[in-house]
């Protein structure tokens, strides 16, 4: 197996995916189709019910093959991939907002997105030692808020996010917030609803035709030469 050099960005097609247990049974099928195997993420009890089986919430990809897991992943990813390099982190994701989101930073090519404060230590000084650079965001939930298009295009509906992002150089299409459907919640985050899966390629859980934006987001993708799918 070949892990992406940096995380959220495929050079080539994507073979093997992090899912959230609770999404294997709707996802596998579509994913299969397109020659993705999925790598199950197991659910914690520690999170609140809603993003208790989010990948983005239990591992975080930190660059190659190095991750970082929440003690209730490490042995069973492990297991699916034995030449990971897989750590546990310092600062246990657990309860509600913001002691949840310890592993939910943005990587958007050589800069990481995320609230200081509640990041694992670990994960800081994994960027400090590799030449990335992070900025401190207030939105917490800063994975989930933004979808990753290319190493200098996002989707978000987050403008505090937006503005950090364009500051540095990354253009950003800020669309409206909600219209994403998260039990739970008022409505959940474009980011954790889709990721890459080529170069070429984002694939999308569900669909967009309700979105106020779906025009926006077509000609923004469309613009880098970047595909929707829609699983």
């Amino acid at each position: 197996m070949r892990f992406l050099e940096t995380p959220n960005l495929p050079l080539g097609r994507v073979t093997h995916m992090m899912v959230g247990e609770k999404y294997i049974n709707l996802l596998a099928d579509p994913l299969k189709k397109r020659g993705i195997n999925i790598i199950p993420v197991k659910g914690s009890a520690e999170l609140p019910t809603p993003v208790s089986n989010h990948a983005d919430m239990l591992v975080h990809h930190l660059g190659r093959d190095i991750f970082v897991s929440s003690k209730s992943n490490m042995s069973s990813i492990k297991k699916c991939i034995p030449q990971i390099n897989l750590l546990r982190c310092e600062k246990e994701p657990i309860g509600k907002y913001p002691d949840d989101v310890s592993l939910n930073v943005l990587r958007v090519g050589k800069f990481a997105f995320g609230a200081k404060e509640h990041v694992s230590p670990d994960i800081l000084r994994y960027f400090a030692g590799n030449d990335v650079i992070f900025i401190n965001v207030r939105q917490g939930y800063a994975k989930c808020s933004a979808a990753v298009v290319d190493e200098a295009s996002v989707i978000t509906a987050d403008p505090g996010l937006c503005s950090a992002l364009e500051k540095h150089n990354i253009r950003v299409l800020l669309i409206s917030p909600g219209y994403i459907s998260l039990k739970g919640y008022n409505y959940g985050f474009i980011g954790g609803a889709c990721g890459k899966i080529s170069r070429n390629e984002i694939a999308f859980t569900g669909v967009l035709d309700e979105h106020p934006d779906r025009k926006k987001i077509f000609e923004f993708l469309e613009e880098r030469k970047v595909f929707p799918v829609f699983l």
